[in-house]
Formats: C-alpha cells, sequence, structure tokens
C-alpha cells in the first residue's frame, strides 16, 4: 500500500518523531554507529542521508501495519 498522498514530508517527521518520543524507539545500528533516540529524531528534522533512510523504514512500518489491519478487519 502506497503512502496516501494527502500526508506531506512535514506530516510524516512529526508522526515518526512523535512515535519514537513515545517510546516506539530502541537504538539501532546505522552503518557501524549505534544511533539513539535524540541523534535520530535531530538527523530526521534534518533531512540527512540517514533522516531520510530512518523515515522510509517508519513509513514502510506503518504503511503494514495499515495492512494488516485492513486485512483483519475485511475478513
Amino acid at each position: 500500500m502506497a503512502a496516501p498522498q494527502t500526508v506531506s514530508a512535514e506530516e510524516w517527521i512529526a508522526l515518526v518523531r512523535a512515535r519514537w518520543s513515545a517510546g516506539e524507539w530502541d537504538d539501532i545500528l546505522y552503518g557501524h554507529a549505534e544511533v539513539d533516540l535524540t541523534t535520530a529524531i535531530a538527523e530526521l528534522e534534518a533531512q540527512s542521508v540517514m533522516g531520510k533512510d530512518l523515515l522510509r523504514i517508519m513509513q514502510d512500518a506503518i504503511e503494514m501495519s495499515v495492512e494488516v489491519v485492513q486485512e483483519s478487519l475485511s475478513s
């Protein structure tokens, strides 16, 4: 499922930042470096290469969650 076209990049960033701040975050490895929440949010907001990668990963995860919910509701 593709992301709704009505969701702007700023809205995606706000959604991901809110999810991470609410506890949907574990330190991860990005390349060879461990990334903590503060760094991830800074990279996300700066839309660096790392920030864009992390945003894409979260968009995919959110979209998959929506698909699972939609499938369970339709069955």
